[in-house]
């Protein structure tokens, strides 16, 4: 009775852990694929399961200075990461579930594999690394160097399926996939994710964790099947990098692994846990001595060449370190005219929204207010918005230049900010002006005759 109970067990753990993660994936693709007028509740869902990360409730009360009302979320999370590990990782994140996907594709062709690579030399070095690169993120972040926060789980993953909407390749999520495949399925997750780093801290606290009984005859098969390598038959228990899976319970066919809150020896997990903090404490603070001097050499190259942003965004310094780049505003943006800047930019502007008027036009939907994650767009009322200030270029436009009765600029613009003189020949207010870019995408002239500027 008791093996057709554990039996049961199995078949649903084995049901659940392929279903949930792949529903995930598969919502978030479509929730990216949605972000279009008229907007959604899976939008909103997209952003409810963005705001169980920390680290974008860190950038959110960085930006806004204000402690939000959805607070509770990432910090529940926090709480059952450190009473059972890091479920959101293994259930709930779907950069997880489509490595998830590669863990299955994976034990198809190498089921030996993984058990192989938790002892090379190389998979030492990333265990020792791992923090080094998180405390590295911490004080890029710190300083102002918003694109870091690309490498978060739910950015990256919005980031990635709008290139793919857009037909471009996504560069970044290819790397992620082909970790997996060289490494372990979720070399990702353990080493370079900065919130599963942070998860790992936190649940390095646990007490209830998956151990060995007496019973282990050191066949490793639970070894062969953990995607992250967190399988310890010592008295220690599972790694702190553990995903609550239960690959591990499954596949003892002695029964020999059982799920309990027995404490660990007093020297082992606690003096590692204290170094790992120590680790992050020690990267808060160069990150706090640095944070001035380097927004303004990181800041120097922005306002070389300032860009317009979205209407509601913050001012131009905070926007740069706060947009995490997810892309969710370049896709909801009904005229296309948000594009990311290019890399020549500079990396500190590197794929920001940007407004190209010429592409399209503002239409001030605040569509992408909606979507910002983080707090870089603001929700502002429409007598409220001032992208910039559009300029004539009288020597190009054809009413003055050429005589022509030229009146599309003014049909076009929304704020009655142009003026026609007596003899038809358009002039701009620049106090009504909003700089949606209507005019500037309407003006026949090749090289636009009117242009607007950043403010």
């Amino acid at each position: 009775m008791l093996m057709q109970g554990k039996e049961f067990v199995n078949r649903q753990l084995r049901f659940w852990r392929f279903a949930i993660p792949t529903t995930v994936v598969v919502f978030g693709v479509y929730a990216v694929a949605e972000m279009q007028y008229p907007l959604g509740r899976a939008a909103d869902l997209l952003l409810w399961l963005s705001r169980m990360d920390p680290l974008l409730l860190i950038t959110y009360m960085r930006s806004a200075l204000e402690i939000p009302d959805w607070i509770w979320l990432p910090i529940l999370v926090m709480l059952v990461m450190a009473f059972i590990g890091r479920f959101f990782c293994g259930w709930l994140c779907p950069l997880g579930g489509l490595l998830n996907l590669v863990y299955y594709i994976r034990r198809l062709f190498c089921k030996d594999q993984l058990a192989k690579t938790s002892n090379t030399k190389l998979s030492a070095f990333f265990k020792q690394a791992k923090y080094w690169w998180l405390a590295l993120i911490v004080v890029l972040a710190s300083a102002g160097l918003g694109i870091v926060s690309v490498f978060t789980p739910l950015t990256l993953f919005s980031h990635e399926i709008t290139r793919l909407y857009q037909g471009q390749f996504p560069w970044l999520l290819a790397a992620v996939i082909l970790s997996g495949v060289i490494f372990f399925p979720r070399f990702w997750c353990t080493y370079i994710c900065p919130t599963g780093l942070l998860f790992t801290l936190v649940a390095g606290l646990r007490r209830v964790k998956v151990r060995v009984t007496d019973k282990c005859v050191n066949c490793e098969h639970c070894k062969s099947v953990c995607p992250v390598n967190a399988v310890d038959t010592g008295p220690k228990g599972s790694g702190d990098q553990c995903l609550v899976c239960g690959r591990c319970l499954t596949a003892c066919s002695r029964q020999a692994i059982s799920w309990n809150g027995r404490r660990q020896p007093p020297a082992a997990a606690d003096m590692q846990s204290r170094r790992n903090f120590l680790k992050l404490g020690t990267a808060i603070a160069a990150g706090s001595l640095i944070n001035l001097p380097a927004r303004r050499l990181f800041m120097a190259s922005s306002f070389a060449s300032p860009s317009l942003r979205p209407p509601g965004a913050i001012p131009e310094s905070d926007f740069l370190a706060t947009c995490n780049r997810c892309h969710r505003c370049v896709k909801v943006c009904p005229t296309s005219g948000l594009v990311p800047m290019p890399f020549s930019s500079g990396i500190i502007a590197y794929e920001t929204p940007e407004l190209i008027p010429r592409k399209g036009a503002c239409d001030l939907c605040m569509l992408c207010s909606k979507v910002c994650p983080t707090g870089a767009i603001r929700p502002i009322k429409t007598e409220e918005v001032k992208i910039g200030v559009a300029k004539l270029d009288k020597l190009t436009c054809l009413a003055w230049a050429q005589g022509k009765a030229c009146l599309i600029c003014k049909e076009r613009c929304p704020a009655d900010a142009i003026i026609i003189d007596d003899s038809k020949r358009p002039y701009i207010d620049s106090q009504k002006c909003i700089g949606c870019g209507a005019c500037e995408n309407a003006c026949p002239v090749e090289e636009a005759a009117v242009k607007v500027i950043p403010l």
